[in-house]
């Protein structure tokens, strides 16, 4: 969902070892620069709002957009209820629309 598809293995792809001399060891990997600074709620009911937000803005980023900002009061405020979203309503609006960077988008079968 949001983008995410299995991989088609064809053969080309690298087998690695979990032991032994052709293990592959790195000191250190980062997924920094892809994440994006935590997003407090407070005491708001706003919780799938604020979630799908980061996982839009992680997917932009992974894209090459570097400051993605994904408006959470605009995709909170359509909202069918007094209080609160289901994931399915949160899902349902992505598809009609959401703003980031003041730019309009909506995902497609999966594809953002």
């Amino acid at each position: 969902m949001l983008g995410l598809r299995k991989s088609l293995l064809d053969g080309t792809e690298a087998i690695y070892s979990s032991s032994g001399s052709d293990s592959i060891k790195v000191d250190s990997y980062s997924y920094r620069e892809f994440m994006s600074d935590v997003k407090d709620q407070g005491n708001t009911m706003q919780c799938a709002a604020y979630s799908v937000a980061q996982v839009v803005e992680w997917h932009h980023r992974t894209m090459g957009v570097r400051r993605p900002k994904f408006d959470i009061l605009d995709l909170y405020g359509r909202r069918s209820e007094a209080e609160g979203m289901s994931f399915k309503e949160v899902v349902s609006l992505l598809k009609d629309r959401y703003t980031l960077n003041g730019e309009s988008h909506r995902i497609v079968e999966g594809v953002m």
